[in-house]
């Protein structure tokens, strides 16, 4: 009998151990993005847009009440914690210009580094945009993506994630029309 209760005891104290573990890894799972912003001051309806880089790492660009523009972040979720980045920087905005554009450069805590280009298409015709640079001797390109406008900005936003540094590099914009025509180049635009 009493070699029954001791295994009794040894069932129990292990089930309680069990649950423990569990609970402990349960808290210690990533917050989910829209709550890890919202702690640095970032309210969902200010989101625009969210793209993964990989599976824990993701781009934000949002609404910037101080000062007003976008900007974007930085999230981090590993197991046992979660980073958030935020620069300081935010997208001048020239509605007189063809296209607006920011880009902000991010090193993730494995030590890879990229820039997030962004910004906004105010002419019409543009459709679709290329971004061109020559890195070690080669040109690369990247084509941004271009979201119609929605309740929370009247402009068409575009976004590009490039997957090196490109600080002092120059980046050329091409915008192009549904021909694939190039009626816009921040090159010729410099003049």
């Amino acid at each position: 009998m009493e070699r029954k209760k001791k295994r009794g005891a040894y069932v129990a104290l292990s089930v309680l151990i069990l649950a423990g573990l569990l609970l402990l890894i349960r808290s210690c799972a990533p917050q989910n993005i829209d709550s890890l912003l919202s702690e640095n001051g970032i309210h969902p309806d200010q989101v625009m847009v969210v793209t993964p880089i990989d599976s824990r790492t993701h781009v934000v660009l949002y609404r910037n009440t101080t000062p007003d523009g976008v900007s974007s972040g930085l999230v981090e979720q590993e197991l046992w914690s979660s980073r958030v980045t935020l620069p300081q920087d935010v997208l001048q905005d020239n509605p007189n210009e063809p296209i607006s554009t920011h880009r902000s450069g991010y090193q993730m805590s494995d030590g890879k580094a990229f820039d997030v280009a962004y910004g906004y298409v105010h002419d019409p015709e543009i459709t679709k945009l290329r971004l061109r640079y020559e890195l070690n001797s080669s040109s690369e390109e990247v084509e941004a993506d271009i979201l119609e406008p929605s309740n929370m900005n009247q402009e068409r936003l575009w976004y590009a994630i490039i997957q090196q540094p490109t600080t002092g590099i120059q980046l050329e914009i091409q915008g192009l029309d549904n021909g694939g025509r190039v009626i816009y180049s921040s090159q010729e635009n410099e003049d």
